[in-house]
């Protein structure tokens, strides 16, 4: 039989679904806005921003309660109209317009928000008022996520989505973490500040200008908690766990979408996959915290700790960096628990998600075999080998991961044990804060050092966190750091970097070349000289982007230029290590130029770039010539 050539048009690019009128959802959008809005001005100021203006105008004494009480009158009106549109749509049938449809959810929120405003108007207390304000907030991500999946479905590059959405993330969280609320009393934080900060949170990055521990109340911690933790996953994950809940389908545009915030995962598997992330993430997270409790110093009450425990167990997990202590985590430097606990969660946040469903699928298979009976082994024998063994992927990152924390405690340790070869210096005890909580490990030198050296082997690879000083990290120790962050985390995790599975595929290469070999494997497989190819551009687009940056850091910033480097770096891979001391400060220009680097750093420069101009290019029907050129 022939062939069949099926020349493409421009409907294979469209999305069959319903139409989506993005006006409709944009209205609800400013309806909710506006509602949110007045969130803000009533609970994260001391004093109402109208309450001086207003009574400069009317003269009364009692003017605060009553602007309080026409902000609830204001945040009733915008809930009732946003329910009158949304059922109002319902019942004339025009739902499917707006990408989605009621379900238990909508009619339990609304039925909720209207039972806790009545409870108010009765006087059951300012509790009522504050949940009707949660409903009002958990409608608004509702929509946004109808706008994300409204405007996925008319984008004709669904790469896009990926860094639009973290522009939406900073947007929403940089005002927020403006208000007074959220500021420590005493201290002030400027818009580009407050930008930073988010950007660092939503890059996971870790990165700061003013210190988390004492800059920001709680509330201003919890909101950069909840941004790490939103941008650790990705706003699309996010949104995707949110619209299942709603009980709308995916349409191809958004599927495609989350197939490229999951490194180009099957979209066959796509929902199991996400509910994977979002219930591991949790679980670990959790079990982190749970463990984190016991260990923190100090007279603490258990809300402390708990705030304490679940902060550093998600900056942990999502390889973010930020703590709730000044000096992040040397004070806890030798204390074996802790960092027991840490580098486990750093380790599994950075693995990558198709790693732990590979591994999880082979422990539920093990697990069946061994303790079912026969008839359920038969009837769950596995589908396909994946269930079963490591596939490639897992076996590439798992053996990388493995061999940089090698790489890296040995290289550490010889950079930091030379200054110690003179017995006198070896014999004195190691300066440990004292912990009484965890008992420190040893007070030996060599012990203190490989301590050391195995922390921040883990840590330098994205996360962010130092045990200690880094003006104590000599020359090349700081040499082994940089090369850990550049290398970062693996592919489909919370971590930046060029990526483990980058690293493994130039130095197969490398030995295939050596070895002379038409072709480069490993365990037994062939890899594509396609993935070759990525592998090698987005390796020189972190290489461009650390230069770039370095370069415009060393025209405004009066600091060396190793530390203006290794601070590129940090930012380009999201690490957040910085061999700045603390009194110096960047420029409003080198901060923006870190801003910028962070964020190309952390969506991928070969995905923005592929997303921004090579997304929709049809491949090439012809290929040219052969010609050879001279090597070496």
């Amino acid at each position: 039989m022939g062939k069949i050539f099926l020349r493409e048009t421009p409907l294979m690019h469209r999305d069959l679904s319903p139409q989506v009128r993005l006006r409709i959802i944009l209205w609800r959008l400013l309806t909710l806005g506006v509602a949110a809005t007045l969130i803000v001005l009533a609970r994260g100021f001391p004093e109402h921003p109208f309450s001086k203006p207003v009574a400069v105008i009317l003269g009364r004494f009692n003017i605060q309660v009553g602007i309080l009480y026409f902000n609830h009158l204001l945040q009733f009106a915008c809930f009732v109209i946003y329910n009158l549109d949304f059922w109002g749509s319902y019942r004339a049938g025009r739902l499917a317009a707006t990408g989605s449809r009621p379900d238990w959810l909508d009619g339990s929120l609304s039925a909720m928000g209207l039972l806790m405003a009545v409870c108010f108007v009765l006087g059951f207390g300012l509790w009522t008022w504050a949940v009707f304000e949660v409903v009002l907030v958990i409608f608004l991500m509702m929509e946004l996520w109808r706008f994300n999946v409204g405007l996925s479905r008319k984008l004709r590059r669904p790469g896009l989505m990926l860094p639009m959405s973290f522009i939406t993330l900073i947007a929403v969280a940089t005002p927020i973490l403006k208000v007074p609320l959220a500021i420590a009393p005493g201290t002030e934080l400027s818009w580009l500040d407050a930008l930073f900060t988010i950007t660092s949170a939503a890059c996971v990055t870790g990165l700061i200008v003013q210190d988390t521990a004492t800059h920001f109340t709680p509330f201003g911690q919890a909101v950069i908690a909840v941004v790490i933790q939103v941008g650790g996953l990705g706003m699309i994950i996010f949104g995707t766990v949110v619209a299942a809940l709603v009980g709308d389908r995916m349409s191809l545009s958004e599927n495609l979408s989350l197939s490229a915030a999951l490194n180009g995962q099957p979209l066959s598997r796509l929902q199991g996959l996400v509910r994977l992330i979002v219930g591991s993430t949790l679980l670990i997270e959790l079990i982190g915290a749970a463990l984190l409790l016991p260990m923190w110093d100090g007279p603490l009450g258990i809300d402390q700790r708990i705030g304490l425990s679940l902060f550093h167990s998600v900056s942990a997990f999502c390889n973010a960096g930020f703590a709730l202590y000044t000096d992040s985590m040397i004070p806890y430097r030798y204390a074996p628990l802790l960092h027991l606990v840490l580098g486990p969660l750093i380790v599994l946040g950075g693995l990558g998600f198709p790693v732990l469903d590979n591994l999880f699928r082979i422990l539920r298979w093990r697990i069946v075999q061994r303790l079912a009976p026969r008839s359920i082994r038969e009837a769950r024998r596995p589908n396909s080998l994946a269930d079963s063994r490591l596939s490639l992927h897992s076996k590439l990152v798992l053996s990388t991961t493995l061999g940089l924390y090698l790489f890296g405690v040995v290289f550490l340790s010889v950079a930091q044990f030379r200054p110690y070869l003179d017995p006198l210096t070896m014999e004195q005890p190691v300066p440990i804060a004292q912990v009484p909580a965890l008992k420190p490990l040893t007070t030996h030198r060599v012990a203190a050092v490989l301590v050391d050296a195995s922390f921040q082997s883990i840590t330098a690879r994205t996360a962010g966190f130092n045990s200690m000083p880094m003006e104590e990290i000599r020359s090349g120790g700081n040499f082994t750091l940089m090369g850990l962050m550049m290398v970062g985390a693996s592919p489909g995790g919370t971590g930046g970097g060029a990526k483990t599975t980058t690293l493994a595929l130039l130095l197969l290469s490398v030995v295939a070349t050596l070895k002379a070999r038409n072709s480069v494997e490993a365990y037994g497989r062939r890899i594509s000289d396609v993935l070759l190819r990525q592998a090698a551009t987005l390796a020189g687009c972190y290489i461009v982007l650390v230069g770039a940056s370095t370069f415009l850091l060393s025209l405004s910033e009066p600091y060396p230029f190793i530390a203006l480097f290794f601070e590129s770096i940090s930012a380009a891979t999201t690490t957040g290590l910085s061999m700045l001391k603390s009194d110096e400060v960047l420029s409003s220009f080198g901060k923006s130029v870190i801003i910028a680097t962070m964020y190309l750093g952390r969506v991928g420069p070969l995905s923005l770039l592929g997303a921004l101009v090579f997304s929709t290019l049809p491949p090439r029907p012809y290929q040219f010539p052969q010609e050879d050129v001279l090597v070496g």
